[in-house]
């Protein structure tokens, strides 16, 4: 075997030793050091990028162009002002059913009987009036955040791009502050048409059933509000498909009972569309699209 060895690397004879197993061992840890590589290299013919990494290689951008926004900039909802805006109001939540879990049963029987309605919007207490605004304010904190989350998951980058750190750290109380201005729209708007047109009666029952109809709603959706709000990945977008399923479903809920007031009180369904249409649709639909001009 020895006999057909032969030196590739050309070393010099000392440098070379065989040991008890009759394998050649290189001794001389510095011949290494003197050692070049071959000018027949297969790289140093190449001529172009392709031919060294292939047709379907790209080149990667220069530090410059590549996109210095940072985490924060990027995505809307991966800030610290955000997630205390939700852990907010989490704890704002739990003291709710704390201190008001007496009225939850008589909220959620709402839709037992007509005359159980009618006795319920009749005979509220003033810490039922509580339970029902604090619930209101809190349900009003959950449409910022959900808005917010929706808009992360769809065009987050896309609107962090065009928006100040400022505004995006702050954005879920701008948000919750334009949810109060649509809600006083609401509550101005059904007054005043109250008493111009001299049925305040009939609006003051239809403002009793709406904020009854959104206290319920706050509850109900809260949980998937929250889990949606700090879950990131495929199963946030899990749970938007099911938080989507459910509003649609409370939407519809409150389309009904609406629809079934105004038929009680023998009031045109014209008159009713003509109320969705200036009350409800006008102020969000004025709203996004202000807002989708200025983003």
């Amino acid at each position: 075997m020895l006999a057909n060895y032969t030196d590739s690397l050309q070393l010099p004879q000392s440098a070379v030793t065989y040991g008890a197993t009759g394998i050649p061992s290189l001794t001389d840890p510095l011949i290494w050091a003197t050692r070049t590589v071959p000018t027949s290299d297969s790289l140093s013919h190449a001529s172009s990028a392709a031919e060294i990494f292939g047709n379907a290689s790209q080149r990667l951008p220069e530090i410059s162009q590549v996109d210095t926004f940072s985490d924060t900039a990027l995505y809307l909802t991966n800030n610290l002002f955000y997630k205390s805006v939700v852990l907010g109001c989490f704890i704002g939540l739990c003291l709710l059913v704390y201190y008001f879990r007496p009225y939850f049963h008589t909220l959620f029987n709402l839709f037992r009987s007509k005359l159980y309605v009618e006795k319920l919007l009749d005979e509220q207490s003033y810490l039922f009036d509580l339970f029902l605004r604090t619930t209101t304010i809190c349900g009003l904190l959950l449409c910022s955040i959900t808005v917010i989350r929706f808009a992360d998951l769809f065009a987050g980058q896309a609107i962090a791009a065009t928006l100040p750190p400022g505004v995006i750290y702050s954005a879920s109380i701008i948000l919750w502050c334009l949810a109060c201005l649509v809600a006083l729209f609401h509550y101005g708007l059904l007054k005043l048409c109250g008493n111009v047109t001299l049925s305040s009666d009939f609006t003051n029952r239809l403002l009793q059933l709406k904020q009854l109809l959104f206290s319920i709603a706050t509850l109900l959706l809260a949980p998937t509000i929250l889990l949606f709000a700090l879950t990131p990945g495929s199963a946030g977008i899990a749970l938007g498909y099911i938080l989507g399923g459910e509003i649609i479903g409370v939407v519809l809920l409150l389309l009904y009972q609406t629809w079934r007031l105004f038929i009680e009180q023998n009031i045109s369904i014209l008159q009713w569309i003509l109320y969705l249409c200036a009350v409800e649709i006008f102020p969000i639909s004025f709203l996004v699209v202000v807002l989708s001009k200025n983003w």
